[in-house]
């Protein structure tokens, strides 16, 4: 019930910042668009794309700079919480190859600080969390992140390692010590395939069996 709360709180935020631009544009359901900015992975486990969402606004009807994405609004609200996958994030999908995307071991909070869009992001998660906001509210904070409720679920183990984005050390947990790191906005977490990746560049492997 919980998770059903907030799964609607953000439905409903969502939405109301679509109406928003709609609004915004003069625009209707049978006119507006969206603007996609895909991923590094275009889609999900699930079959879902993975991507940047803004709405569409063609210069015609400009009515004035474009806002921030969806993704970044709702995590400024506190309707949404950041899951960031490398290499899906700025400054990692920019890069020319994945091996240059690899973060040099003891770069992780400098890079994060450094990229605009990822540090705003994790500032607006931030904000939220301190301020008690959205998922946050003190009185019935989201008990369970949307990747948990997936795992217990299906009744599986966590399947991403991670990197601590507030540390400058050199150190990969396994997936299941995700909860070492507790706030949201400082987890980076890497697809098992490219661990190796991480591993050859000097990265320390902590508490794998």
């Amino acid at each position: 019930m919980n998770h059903r709360l907030h799964a609607g709180n953000a439905e409903q935020a969502l939405t109301a910042l679509v109406q928003s631009d709609m609004a915004a544009l003069g625009q209707d359901t049978n006119t507006f668009a969206y603007f996609v900015s895909f991923e590094f992975e275009v889609f999900d486990s699930f079959g879902r794309f993975l991507a940047f969402i803004n709405r569409n606004q063609p210069a015609p009807t400009d009515p004035g700079p474009r806002p921030l994405t969806y993704n970044a609004r709702m995590l400024e609200s506190g309707a949404a919480l950041p899951y960031f996958i490398w290499p899906n994030v700025d400054p990692f999908r920019k890069a020319r190859s994945l091996l240059d995307a690899v973060i040099s071991p003891g770069e992780a909070n400098k890079l994060a600080e450094s990229t605009p869009a990822f540090k705003q992001a994790r500032d607006f998660a931030r904000k939220a969390r301190v301020n008690g906001d959205g998922v946050f509210v003190p009185a019935n904070p989201l008990r369970f992140e949307a990747f948990e409720v997936r795992y217990l679920g299906r009744r599986e183990q966590p399947n991403r390692a991670i990197i601590d984005l507030s540390r400058s050390d050199n150190v990969i947990l396994r997936p299941q010590s995700y909860f070492r790191i507790p706030n949201p906005e400082d987890r980076l977490f890497i697809p098992l395939p490219f661990v190796p990746l991480f591993v050859a560049r000097g990265w320390r492997l902590e508490g794998w069996a």
